[in-house]
């Protein structure tokens, strides 16, 4: 049965200036305390949407909540201002890309169309069923692709370093428990000026 009350969560187009202006906003924010951190922009996940529509049928929506085409326009807008971020230490996870390959690479169609991947037109996507528990959120597989974009980005500075001596402010986990609690707060006074 279908609930009168049930909203498809789909991001309006119109939507688009706020939400790269919040986006960007939360990028100066975050960009700007004391510990210089980078930043991941991930793009969301490409959709199945005869997968999907399923679910949502079953939740009570009148039809599918979520298209391709939209999520992909989403997707472009994340690149966009990830770009225009990359000089301030922000790095794009292209969540979106990785996933499209990993499917045509699970694909017995290696020249499928790429724009019409996990869309109804191009029928039920086996591939992006692997990859999606819902046709909406990752798999157990899609997070291996997520985990495999994101292992190359984190900690490259700090990996060699030593727990007993690190560069970084906070005790390392295998130490953490060992150091008597003091006041944290001064941590975050450290200036990021270039």
């Amino acid at each position: 049965m279908m609930h009168a009350s049930r909203v498809a969560p789909q991001v309006n187009m119109f939507h688009w200036k706020t939400t790269r202006k919040n986006t960007e906003a939360l990028l100066h924010y975050w960009s700007s305390i004391a510990q210089c951190p980078t930043i991941l922009l991930v793009t969301p996940p490409p959709i199945n949407e005869i997968q999907l529509e399923e679910q949502d049928l079953q939740r009570g929506y009148a039809s599918l909540t979520r298209q391709q085409e939209n999520t992909a326009k989403y997707a472009a807008v994340v690149r966009e201002i990830a770009a225009g971020w990359k000089d301030r230490s922000v790095v794009l996870v292209d969540l979106w890309r990785a996933l499209m390959d990993k499917a045509i690479e699970l694909s017995s169609d290696k020249m499928i169309d790429v724009e019409t991947i996990g869309t109804k037109r191009a029928g039920d996507d086996q591939p992006m069923r692997t990859l999606l528990t819902d046709g909406l959120h990752l798999s157990s597989e899609g997070y291996k692709v997520f985990l495999n974009e994101v292992i190359p980005l984190v900690g490259k500075e700090w990996k060699d370093e030593p727990t007993d001596n690190p560069s970084w402010v906070f005790p390392h986990v295998s130490i953490s428990s060992l150091v008597p609690f003091r006041n944290f707060r001064n941590c975050f006074l450290v200036d990021c000026s270039p």
